[in-house]
């Protein structure tokens, strides 16, 4: 028998205080998840994705694109797992929308986290999939803190695409757009351009205005 496959991603933001990167987790059954489900008859694997992520965060993060880089396989289930950005007000945003649902879809993750990236490296409570799926992305994580937060000057639609047009020019993982007064991060499928852009500005070669 074929094993069912989860698709999803994990999501990440930046602190507003210390504009240091951390993930943002969703807490369902006895621990902290990506925010993933179960196909649905028909789907490709970025469908099922893109679906579970805006249900699980009630609505809130709506992804254009999920990059499926992280692929592993348990005994009962096969996982494929993206990076995307969500904005650090969605936190509390979570809270007020998912106080609404008592049942369904929107109702699957009791409430959402942030968790310092320099934090969470060091728990060891975490759920076997929630761990292996920070472990792959943890160098295009690091390197994302180098980068910092996106530059958004308010959450409009019109103002999340001109972020999204900025952020592709460094190769950010993660597109999503904006639905409420969630704005967003853009992604490039561009890897080399990527990776250059990236260690050319860690390695101190490339000032960092020219990466906005």
């Amino acid at each position: 028998m074929p094993k069912k496959i989860s698709c999803g991603a994990i999501l990440y933001s930046f602190h507003p205080q210390t504009n240091r990167i951390g993930l943002i987790l969703g807490y369902e059954g006895n621990g902290w998840y990506p925010f993933k489900g179960g196909k649905d008859k028909g789907e490709s694997d970025k469908e099922a994705a893109k679906r579970e992520i805006y249900e699980e965060t009630c609505g809130l993060v709506k992804p254009i694109d999920v990059d499926l880089q992280c692929y592993f396989s348990t005994k009962s289930k096969v996982y494929k797992l993206g990076l995307v950005y969500a904005p650090y007000e969605f936190i509390s945003e979570f809270t007020i929308e998912r106080a609404k649902h008592t049942s369904g879809s929107f109702a699957e993750k009791k409430e959402v986290r942030f968790f310092p990236l320099n934090i969470i490296n060091r728990n060891s409570d975490l759920p076997y999939i929630t761990k292996r799926t920070i472990n792959h992305y943890r160098q295009e994580l690091g390197n994302l803190d180098a980068l910092g937060p996106p530059k958004i000057k308010s959450h409009s639609s019109a103002s999340c695409q001109e972020d999204a047009k900025k952020q592709r020019k460094c190769g950010i993982l993660g597109r999503t757009e904006s639905t409420k007064s969630v704005p967003c991060r853009s992604t490039t499928t561009d890897k080399i351009k990527h990776w250059s852009m990236v260690f050319r500005y860690v390695r101190g070669r490339l000032p960092l205005q020219n990466c906005f």
